[in-house]
């Protein structure tokens, strides 16, 4: 099945928010607002991607659904009390129904990079120094869906099978919920169910989810002159981000979400064909002092 590479953002977005952020950078591709660049203002858009904006495609009466999966195990021990082990699984499900959707989107995303690095290459190479983000993929947004009016749910879920051999009411009754007859003696496996949901509905355009293209930082070497070392950063596109379904995530013109997918966010989908490069060039000169340029 198609790769799911379009990720519901964590809330939706008037429009005009999204639009202008069409070809930046952003470094939470579910939260596409808090940390991003270049800046620009909302009324406007990056001119120097309007020769890669393809028409806007729409879609009549659209349903969209799409669930993220997430599990562990966990070991409870409280000395003479009881022995516990406990699984969890939370499972998170979007759903959207609006009478339209609209996909705006931009082509040639090799060549739209090159555009995005030759007019504000400083600023990328600046959010990679921004705190949590060096050595992280950051994210050049090349899509993203607006839905007319749309309906909402976000329902969020947790099963927890439990195994345990008991002896203790009070720490049985904190853990699973669960009271039982004082002194008694209980082993065995149950599994336990809640979920909370909200649902929503906004008349107006709103923006709810986006495709990305990644971005990556790498060295690229080393050199000597005149006593000073250069450190050279070299920031590569590595082509469409595809998401686990460990993510809210779905595939292209897709009303369900595609399951098999189990790569890792940004794993999937490398095309090493459509890597291009910038170079930063971090010069030393004896001293805890940088200086940064672009190369």
């Amino acid at each position: 099945m198609s790769s799911r590479t379009y990720i519901v953002f964590d809330q939706d977005y008037a429009a005009a928010d999204l639009k202008r952020l069409l070809g930046a950078v952003v470094v939470n591709p579910s939260r596409p607002l808090d940390l991003y660049t270049p800046k620009v203002e909302r009324t406007q858009s990056l001119a120097y991607i309007d020769k890669y904006r393809l028409a806007p495609r729409k879609e009549m009466s659209a349903n969209i659904e799409t669930t993220a999966i997430r599990g562990t195990g966990a070991g409870l021990s409280l000395a003479s009390l009881f022995s516990l082990d406990g699984e969890w699984e939370t499972n998170d499900t979007y759903k959207l129904t609006s009478a339209e959707i609209t996909t705006f989107s931009i082509e040639q995303h090799a060549e739209a990079f090159k555009a995005l690095k030759a007019a504000h290459g400083p600023d990328i190479n600046k959010i990679f120094r921004e705190p949590g983000v060096k050595g992280r993929t950051v994210y050049m947004l090349v899509g993203f869906k607006v839905a007319k009016s749309p309906e909402t749910s976000r329902i969020s879920g947790q099963t927890k099978k439990i195994s345990a051999s008991v002896s203790s009411e009070g720490a049985v009754a904190i853990y699973t919920g669960i009271p039982l007859p004082i002194g008694a003696e209980v082993s065995g496996s149950k599994s336990i169910t809640w979920e909370t949901a909200v649902s929503s509905f906004v008349d107006e355009d709103r923006a709810f989810a986006g495709q990305y293209i990644r971005i990556v930082q790498k060295s690229g070497g080393i050199t000597i002159s005149n006593g000073r070392i250069t450190l050279e950063r070299m920031i590569i596109q590595k082509g469409t981000a595809s998401h686990s379904k460990r993510t809210l995530a779905f595939s292209l013109g897709s009303s369900k979400d595609d399951t098999d997918n189990d790569g890792e966010e940004g794993d999937d989908d490398e095309d090493d064909d459509d890597e291009d490069a910038i170079g930063e060039h971090v010069e030393s000169k004896g001293s805890d002092e940088e200086e940064d340029t672009i190369c």
